[in-house]
């Protein structure tokens, strides 16, 4: 049995959520033209293909591999009760298609991709079609045989029931069986570690020629009604012991999914009863494995925006504090007090570095118990040693400011209004830093001030928080 891959399109305008379930879906058109109904890899599965005729080297083994394994070649009996056998129509098998034809097709695959609804070829007629590629293997190397176009449906008009299409399946089963009991199935025994690309895809060559000749089912319309938009039809796609042993033959369920998925699109387009746009409607359905939840909502993270603003203010009132306390005691001599009563520098310096530390300590304490009390992404989805990392740093930071600043003034009042300055200034200009270094790294000239460094990561741990992707 043919196992299964994490998604299935089928069709063409498939959205982009995923870089995994949805790969390359912004790719045109023609590149998606191949019948395997999976995302492509990189360039499409034919850039892959032609590197692997052109020159084997450059081409990835395993994604040729994995389109010899999900290519459909698939195609379907048909038949209806007499008087519906016009609305029915036909979509014959075009044989197999040289090189050239081919690519004319795939250049203009939108044609076949997206059929309009006609009366001259019916329900049919409207199902959407791919390319089907034909490989030929000769001493190691990958030859493009033919190009097929599928699905097609073998019409046969002598049927008059469900019945008549049961045993052609059955005929055709017979010698599928026949054909995949004399393939040489010794490389499907070996170990994973053991098994080469080119053994695995020259048995993938060979069993896709055997099952490429079983139908995948058969549909009989019993009904249809344009008026009333309504139809009824009766589906053979069903399974056998030895048919599900066969290494790259769909299951029965996934057939089904297929041919239901095509005919609804085509119904629908039947049914524009001469609405253009109906008419040339095209609705894509698909398959996921693991199917994730996308909401429109609009959501505003309002802690995390407004935090980018008040978070540094909230982490730098201090620094004017403990500039004004060192300031305040130059203009009242204390300090000089305090050294005629013999207290030593060091000591005062150690004693003032000590009291800010506190402070710091309870301040940042006070800041990330109550951030994460009310549950601000900051806190809670930043690592715990981070945010001790950070803020230890920045204590520091601020008192070494600190005694830096207090030697400029020797006013209290002027201290308290020029530091506050420097603390807006400072907070504004990271702001603008942050939006001018949004996509890169922020300039490391620009850290020998001290807060820039600081804000900065704060800014980066506050956008991560709320913005996808964010790299921090």
């Amino acid at each position: 049995m043919r196992p299964w891959a994490g998604v299935n399109w089928f069709g063409v305008e498939y959205p982009n959520n995923s870089a995994i379930y949805e790969r390359n879906a912004n790719l045109s058109t023609s590149l998606k033209a191949d019948s395997t109904y999976i995302p492509p890899p990189d360039g499409g599965w034919m850039e892959q293909l032609t590197k692997m005729i052109s020159d084997p080297s450059t081409a990835d083994s395993n994604a040729f591999s994995k389109f010899l394994l999900f290519q459909q070649s698939g195609w379907s009996l048909s038949a209806a009760s007499p008087e519906l056998d016009a609305y029915l129509g036909e979509l014959n098998n075009l044989g197999p298609l040289s090189v050239q034809d081919g690519l004319a097709i795939e250049f203009n695959a939108t044609t076949y991709l997206e059929p309009t609804f006609s009366s001259s070829t019916g329900l049919l007629g409207t199902v959407s079609q791919r390319i089907f590629v034909n490989f030929s293997q000769s001493d190691g190397a990958y030859n493009l045989s033919n190009f097929a176009v599928v699905p097609y449906f073998q019409k046969n008009s002598t049927f008059l029931s469900d019945n008549d299409l049961d045993d052609a399946i059955d005929g055709y089963l017979r010698i599928m069986i026949n054909g995949l009991a004399a393939l040489n199935k010794s490389v499907l025994l070996e170990s994973t570690k053991s098994q080469s690309s080119a053994s695995l895809n020259s048995f993938y060559l060979n069993a896709n020629t055997v099952t490429a000749k079983m139908p995948y089912g058969a549909l009989f319309l019993s009904a249809f009604d344009p008026r009333n938009k309504s139809l009824s039809m009766i589906l053979h796609y069903g399974t056998d012991s030895r048919l599900s042993a066969s290494s790259n033959f769909p299951s029965a369920g996934y057939r089904l999914l297929q041919t239901v998925v095509q005919l609804n699109q085509a119904a629908l387009r039947a049914f524009s009863n001469g609405n253009s746009t109906l008419a040339e409607a095209t609705i894509t359905q698909g398959l996921r494995i693991f199917p994730v939840q996308i909401s429109t909502a609009t959501t505003l993270n309002f802690s995390g925006l407004i935090g980018r603003i008040l978070y540094p203010f909230g982490v730098s009132f201090l620094l004017p504090i403990f500039v004004i306390a060192l300031v305040k005691e130059k203009e009242d001599r204390i300090f000089i007090m305090m050294k005629m009563n013999g207290i030593k520098p060091w000591a005062y310096y150690l004693s003032h570095y000590a009291t800010f530390f506190a402070l710091c300590f309870l301040s940042t304490a006070v800041f990330v118990i109550g951030g994460k009390g009310v549950k601000l992404q900051l806190f809670t989805e930043t690592n715990s040693f981070v945010l001790f990392v950070i803020f230890f740093l920045w204590g520091n930071v601020q008192i070494m400011l600190a005694f830096l600043l207090a030697t400029f003034f020797n006013k209290s009042r002027v201290a308290l209004v020029i530091t506050f300055l420097i603390v807006l200034v400072g907070v504004i200009i990271s702001l603008v830093l942050a939006d001018l270094f949004n996509n890169g790294s922020q300039s490391a000239a620009l850290n020998i001030w001290a807060p820039f460094g600081f804000y900065r990561a704060l800014s980066l741990m506050n956008t991560a928080t709320y913005a996808d992707n964010q790299k921090v």
